[in-house]
């Protein structure tokens, strides 16, 4: 829980850089059903790019933690995630909530995320509302 919040504060100062911080050389990275599933820092680097470079604020409030340690290494999780965004180029201020389903590895740093999907439950300020995609999912981490 520990590198989410770490991960989540980054994300409110819109630091890229420390975001990817809490992130393995490999880490898998979906954004929702039917997005490519992007590999690696550099490329979700350059994902979170697109989004953070217009944004002005954020706040991420992290909820609901469910940890499964599968190992001693090894470790999948679930949590709750309610997001808000104020954006340059939209009038309007995006409200999020979303599940994050993840697995975590520990590396001789400390715990890093090595897979995160992004399930969109529910949006609002968007002109392409997301959701509803995963409710009922028995896919959980």
């Amino acid at each position: 829980m520990e590198a989410k919040a770490a991960y989540c504060r980054h994300a409110d100062r819109l630091d890229v850089e420390a975001m990817l911080s809490v992130f393995t050389a490999g880490c898998e990275f979906q954004y929702g059903p039917g997005s490519e599933v992007i590999v690696g820092i550099d490329a979700i680097r350059e994902w979170y790019h697109l989004e953070v470079d217009r944004t002005v604020a954020s706040l991420h409030m992290v909820t609901n933690f469910e940890i499964d340690f599968v190992t001693a290494d090894l470790a999948k999780s679930r949590c709750a995630l309610h997001s808000w965004k104020r954006f340059r180029d939209q009038p309007e201020d995006r409200r999020r909530y979303v599940h994050y389903v993840e697995e975590w590895v520990r590396e001789p740093v400390g715990w890093r995320q090595s897979k995160l999907v992004y399930q969109v439950i529910a949006e609002t300020g968007t002109t392409t509302p997301r959701g509803l995609e995963h409710l009922g999912s028995s896919s959980a981490a």
